[in-house]
């Protein structure tokens, strides 16, 4: 997570804060346009200037909660309607029954948290989208977690901003955010780690396993 931008994007976020941080997080959760717009870090900056009386609480926290609803919605529909379009998708992932019991062996309190580690945010519901994952459980479980993702680190950074706040030089207060920002990101990711090998050694041997006859024509 990179905050060198975010110093000269700052006014823009104190003028025109709900429609940048709908735009921002409506990316990064698009695609791995997250690599480029870190949301973790419009979340933290968000919190920072609802401390500081900035920014209007409620618009800025519905329109991340919205931003992210959207680029999640894109990327499950991309793999609904578009991925599993190729054969080999649909082999490794929608007809793949070994996969499908891997995902419902977990109850869907488990998968509010994929927003969390950031490998999961792109991959998870193109994957679900491409497993044909039932629409209302999906939506279900993203609600929930976009709610979960923008409380936790926008509360994160309201409450560190006393703290990052005592720092005068506003690129060293934007470190600090990400050091502990970071952190958490890291430790729920090492989290879901053990897992994520276990599902994609799954979709491997699918990969690897010989074509069906139907399919090479």
């Amino acid at each position: 997570m990179l905050f060198s931008n975010i110093e000269r994007l700052l006014p823009w976020l104190q003028q025109h804060g709900p429609l940048l941080v709908f735009v921002w997080l409506a990316l990064e959760n698009t695609l791995f346009l997250g690599i480029i717009v870190p949301g973790l870090s419009a979340l933290l900056v968000t919190g920072l200037l609802i401390h500081t009386g900035d920014v209007a609480p409620v618009a800025m926290l519905g329109a991340a909660v919205a931003g992210t609803l959207i680029g999640d919605q894109i990327n499950y529909a991309m793999g609904r309607w578009g991925l599993r379009r190729f054969g080999c998708i649909r082999r490794v992932l929608e007809d793949n029954e070994e996969a499908h019991r891997f995902i419902e062996q977990y109850p869907p309190v488990v998968y509010v948290f994929f927003h969390f580690p950031l490998y999961l945010r792109t991959v998870f519901p193109l994957t679900l989208g491409s497993m044909r994952f039932p629409i209302r459980r999906w939506l279900w479980i993203d609600a929930m977690g976009a709610l979960l993702f923008v409380g936790v680190f926008t509360g994160m950074g309201y409450g560190l901003a006393r703290w990052v706040l005592d720092v005068n030089d506003l690129a060293s207060m934007l470190t600090n955010l990400s050091i502990v920002g970071n952190a958490v990101i890291l430790a729920l990711s090492l989290l879901f780690l053990v897992g994520t090998v276990r599902f994609v050694r799954i979709l491997w041997h699918a990969w690897r396993a010989p074509v069906p006859q139907d399919e090479i024509g």
